[in-house]
Formats: structure tokens, sequence, C-alpha cells
């Protein structure tokens, strides 16, 4: 049992930020994201506020906002389908979503 809590353990990535934060955050954390923006994103869906996750993800730079789209689509579609109403933020990811996807296809 030590043995497979020592190799779990080697695989999460632990900072001063994301240690008290919530699963999906500590995920993202583990995989590479800014801890920064990761303890908003858990944060917002942990409390389903679909304006703290628009801010959050909004808040990604032209590094990170690409990392979600391709590690994560599920929180775009998450957001989608949880804030349908919020058609001004939706339009502004689709915007960003398609400016990575031409100049992922012009490499």
């Amino acid at each position: 049992m030590t043995d497979i809590n020592n190799y779990l353990e080697s695989k999460v990535r632990i900072t001063p930020i994301s240690g008290s934060g919530s699963v999906y955050a500590q995920s993202l954390i583990s995989r590479g994201f800014a801890d920064t923006r990761a303890t908003k994103i858990g944060e917002a869906i942990d409390n389903d506020d679909m304006l703290a996750l628009a801010y959050a993800i909004g808040s990604c730079d032209d590094y990170y906002y690409p990392w979600l789209i391709e590690n994560e689509p599920i929180l775009f579609l998450y957001f989608r389908k949880n804030a349908p109403h919020m058609k001004d933020d939706i339009d502004w990811m689709d915007q960003r979503i398609r400016q990575h996807l031409e100049k992922r296809n012009d490499k």
C-alpha cells in the first residue's frame, strides 16, 4: 500500500497555492497548469459560479488558454452547457478558440 501511495503522490504537483484547492484544480496543476489560474477555475466549478469561471478562463494568457483548449476541452463544453445565457462570454471564448485553431493549422 505504501508503494502505491508513494507512486501516486510522486505524480501530484503540490504548490503553496494548490494544497487546499479543489480536486479539479489539483488535477490541472499536476499536469502543469498555472496554480493561480487552476485554483480560480476549481473554485468557480466547485461553487457553480459561471461568472467566476468565465473570468478565470478569460484571465489565462496566450500560453495557458491554448493549453486549456487542447487539454481541457470539457471545460469549455461545461461552460457552454451551464451558462447559455452568457452569450457574450461564449462568443469571446469561441473567438479565442478559433484564433488558436487557425494558428495551429498554419503550422
